[in-house]
């Protein structure tokens, strides 16, 4: 299998995102951006359950806000 190439990354640090957020992560990754999330929510965020499936994004998240 060919390896595509990602010419773009983003970051975001993210504290209880709207849902207009998360359909843009989810249009950035359909256009194979890599895209790093690092939640500062302090509960179960509905942002794991969003990006559980994109192939792009890496999710990272403390679980509590550490200030980030």
């Amino acid at each position: 299998m060919k390896e595509t190439q990602k010419d773009l990354a983003f970051g975001f640090v993210i504290y209880h995102p709207t849902t207009e957020f998360l359909r843009r992560i989810e249009m950035l990754s359909l256009r194979n951006c890599q895209i790093y999330l690092f939640d500062n929510s302090p509960e179960e965020s509905l942002v794991r359950r969003v990006v559980k499936d994109l192939e792009n994004v890496t999710y990272i998240t403390p679980g509590k806000n550490v200030g980030l």
